[in-house]
């Protein structure tokens, strides 16, 4: 069994295909890293690994499909960021994982198509991006999310209908940016959304309609920027914010 006291990087492994049942890797003081690993199919083998010190990073492996191997993980130090990996559906191995220490990014995975694998993550102590998942059709996954202290961005999410998996979201310390997503009918997951501590910003999400999702909001610390909605009909969703400071 490995215990690693600093990071461990595996980065530009032209054909490194996997880690093997054999790599018995228990603890990662600092930051695990896979990037560009370009034949890199699964990330196996690291069932022991339970805690992560620093963050998980998975950044540009284009073959990769599985990270099936995480299934002991629950707390990540830092980040976790998984992105540009064009094969991969899904991460459904990071159930377990209850806190992380970082940002939460989700972007450039154009097959993923869920985000199931955050289901017990109750919050983020920093921002939160999910953008450029061009198969993504809801963010059910983050059912458990109550508090992002950064911002939550969701934007080129191309497929995605709603955003109903927000629905226990009660606080946002930075800005709400829902941008460019072309197939987002309604906001109405965001109905438990009371504070937002940055700019409230709605642009160009053609079939939206309404903002009713945006009811319960009463305090909003930003500006508000409600732009190229084609369908919008009324902004009604607005009539609970009492505080405005932009």
């Amino acid at each position: 069994v490995l215990t690693i006291s600093g990071d461990f990087f595996l980065t530009e492994n032209g054909a490194l295909e996997g880690l093997g049942a054999s790599f018995a890797l228990s603890s990662v003081v600092g930051r695990l890293e896979f990037t560009e690993n370009r034949a890199l199919l699964a990330i196996d083998g690291l069932d022991l690994l339970a805690d992560l010190g620093g963050g998980l990073f998975i950044d540009s492996n284009d073959d990769l499909v599985s990270i099936n191997g995480l299934t002991g993980l629950t707390q990540i130090g830092g980040g976790l960021s998984v992105v540009y990996n064009p094969a991969i559906e899904g991460f459904d191995s990071l159930s377990g994982v209850v806190s992380i220490g970082g940002d939460l990014l989700i972007e450039g995975n154009l097959q993923l198509l869920d985000v199931d694998g955050l289901s017990s993550l109750l919050s983020v102590p920093g921002n939160v991006r999910l953008q450029d998942n061009i198969s993504l059709l809801h963010v059910d996954g983050l059912a458990s999310l109550q508090s992002v202290v950064g911002e939550l961005k969701i934007e080129d999410n191309i497929e995605q209908v709603d955003v109903d998996g927000l629905a226990n979201l009660t606080s946002i310390g930075g800005n709400l940016d829902i941008t460019d997503n072309i197939s987002l009918i309604d906001i109405d997951g965001l109905g438990s959304l009371s504070y937002l501590g940055g700019d409230l910003l709605i642009h160009q999400n053609d079939p939206l309609a309404t903002l009713d999702g945006l009811g319960g909001l009463t305090q909003l610390v930003g500006l508000v920027s409600i732009f190229g909605n084609d369908a919008l009909t009324q902004i009604d969703g607005l009539s609970s914010v009492t505080y405005v400071v932009g």
